[in-house]
């Protein structure tokens, strides 16, 4: 019999995109939350948005083509340069989440293919 502790699990999804469509985050969580990018070529993740009381506030860079309908966020316009995961995190709890329960640690894999 396998004992597992839920708040260990990792769920990983991977998509496969074409240049120029919209990549939909559905962030139907507890505020706030952030949005943390990691390339496929990167160690680390970065810090591209965070949603505070269903207001947007990314990096410059992202500020454009990112929209917040809550409860989903919009990266607008996806190319290759976009290939990497993205993880939604609780920074209330400092988890990482997807949906509800938070206690499900999610990592989106997109690869935008030319």
């Amino acid at each position: 019999m396998w004992n597992l502790d839920i708040s260990t699990v990792c769920l990983s999804i991977e998509i496969q995109m074409n240049p120029g469509e919209d990549l939909i985050l559905d962030l139907s969580v507890p505020e706030p939350v952030e949005v943390i990018y990691k390339s496929r070529d990167s160690a680390d993740g970065e810090q591209i948005c965070t949603v505070t009381q269903r207001s947007l506030q990314c990096k410059a860079e992202y500020t454009h083509r990112t929209s917040l309908s809550y409860p989903e966020l919009t990266l607008r316009d996806v190319q290759p340069s976009d290939s990497g995961s993205y993880t939604i995190r609780d920074l209330k709890n400092n988890e990482d989440i997807l949906c509800t329960p938070s206690l499900w640690q999610v990592r989106l894999s997109v690869m935008c293919v030319e």
